[in-house]
């Protein structure tokens, strides 16, 4: 028992569990973006968005020992969009993009215990229409698709890797406006069909991937 004034001290865990605290990884992530619109007629018009990245990252092991060091200097990504306005209320377009992002760190129970994966290369295209029936009032509706490598631990031998692709397809609708002069309003819903393919694991290819909703709105 005890009170405010004189509390219990209670026996704490380690952080974490495999042992006291240790610097466990350094990550450093760098770009530079430049874009622009070129504009080909009234009606068209090119966007275009370049990133320059540079990408370290370092881990080590609670006994001191590197378990990883990626490095990737220079990785260019970017995003390209056609733009096409036949009429002032509706704009259709057309947009790829090839982004990079930092891998995911493997957990400390891992076979490879605090290892940063190289940094991932996603893919997106997506196409929609935006409609304006009112100056208050703007509706979109897109298709996508975008893929990225997917990791998870291998049960064969608990590394945690990358096991194959993750491809996610949907559609999406969403509506924006304002309601009155001080209150506007955002919101929408998306479909989303998240599969792995090509994964070292045979049984878990075509599966739908954990933690991402089929059905999802906003408002």
């Amino acid at each position: 028992k005890g009170n405010l004034a004189n509390p219990p001290i209670l026996p704490g865990k380690p952080e974490p569990a495999t042992g006291s605290e240790y610097h466990q990884g350094v990550l450093n992530n760098q770009t530079l973006v430049v874009g622009d619109t070129l504009h080909l007629t009234p009606q068209l018009a090119v966007q275009g968005v370049l990133n320059e990245s540079w990408f370290s990252s370092k881990s080590w092991s609670k006994n001191d020992a590197v378990t990883s060091s990626n490095a990737e200097n220079g990785a260019a990504s970017g995003t390209v969009s056609l733009i096409y306005k036949p009429m002032d209320r509706l704009t259709g377009y057309f947009t790829y993009s090839n982004s990079v992002e930092q891998g995911e760190a493997a957990g400390v129970n891992n076979a490879n215990a605090s290892q940063v994966l190289a940094p991932y290369h996603d893919v997106m295209y997506e196409a929609g229409v935006k409609y304006a029936p009112t100056d208050r009032l703007l509706v979109t509706l897109d298709g996508f698709r975008m893929t990225r490598p997917f990791a998870k631990t291998n049960p064969s031998n608990d590394v945690f890797e990358v096991i194959g692709e993750q491809r996610n397809t949907g559609a999406e609708l969403f509506v924006q406006g304002a309601v009155t002069r001080d209150l506007s309003l955002f919101g929408g819903a998306a479909y989303i069909d998240a599969k792995l393919f090509g994964s070292v694991l045979p049984a878990v290819n075509g599966k739908w991937v954990v933690g991402v909703p089929e059905f999802k709105g906003d408002l």
